[in-house]
């Protein structure tokens, strides 16, 4: 018979916290130490299998450039004024979102791109810190 539900454990140790996985009746060590001489269960977590593949499956997926066109995101336009990358015809580009195009480059170099010809992201967090 196919188990619908898994077993998530937090496992106290004396060197620290651990993550197993399993079953009634077995368990792995997914993150953290053994817990050496035993351990105490701090948290029990009762998962559907079927709800963690999907989550799984869905980490794998690349969801680093928003469309624009697709409506269903929870933000699919960045600020105005944000400092974004932005994709257009196979480049990428470094700049802002001005309302009504994605702009790079300052003054007579400026490029403006239309917003809904292009793919966008927030800037990776190593990119914040650069910047800052």
């Amino acid at each position: 018979m196919k188990k619908e539900t898994a077993i998530f454990q937090v496992i106290n140790g004396i060197e620290g916290p651990s993550l197993y996985v399993g079953d009634e009746n077995s368990g792995h060590r997914l993150a953290g130490p053994k817990p050496w001489g035993g351990g105490k269960t701090a948290h029990k977590f009762i998962v559907h299998i079927a709800e963690l593949r999907r989550e799984l499956d869905s980490l794998d997926e690349p969801k680093m450039w928003i469309n624009p066109n697709d409506k269903t995101q929870a933000k699919f336009l960045p600020n105005i004024g944000e400092s974004i990358l932005f994709c257009h015809g196979g480049k990428v580009y470094y700049g802002k979102h001005t309302g009504g195009a994605f702009q790079c480059g300052h003054g007579v170099t400026s490029r403006y791109f239309n917003t809904w010809s292009c793919h966008w992201m927030y800037l990776p967090a190593a990119c914040n810190e650069v910047a800052a």
